[in-house]
């Protein structure tokens, strides 16, 4: 009975070639669409859990309207927040990151040019849990 019946479908899928090979082809790709969106909402979902205080952690973000559309940007003047430190007893302590231009390093006769270079306050590795390498 299973015999006739892969028979029967193989026999189908060889004389409509063309109509099983663009089902075959839309399934696959769905199956794919559906793992990606899968491992989107993952990640979306895991971002810093492993961070301990993850729930006590904030990211102060700007809102700027600019002919009627919102613009937010995570670039605040670094004056912020000492002030928010200062005006609200109950917020804990708070980290600044700022971006520094691109630098050239050079030891003996090899340079170096590095664009992604940031400096942070010192309490930058006691906010995250993040294990070092030395």
């Amino acid at each position: 009975m299973f015999n006739t019946m892969l028979k029967t479908v193989l026999r189908r899928l060889y004389k409509e070639r063309v109509f099983a090979g663009i089902n075959i082809l839309g399934l696959g790709v769905a199956i794919a669409c559906c793992f990606f969106i899968g491992l989107f909402v993952y990640n979306e979902l895991s971002y810093d859990k492993h961070n301990v205080d993850r729930d006590r952690i904030v990211r102060l973000v700007k809102n700027l309207a600019i002919d009627n559309q919102q613009n937010f940007m995570a670039a605040t003047s670094p004056q912020i927040a000492p002030l928010f430190k200062s005006n609200y007893a109950e917020l804990g302590d708070y980290l600044r990151f700022q971006a520094l231009p691109r630098r050239v390093f050079r030891h003996e006769n090899i340079s170096q040019h590095w664009d992604d270079i940031y400096i942070a306050d010192e309490n930058a590795l006691e906010f995250f849990t993040h294990e070092l390498l030395f």
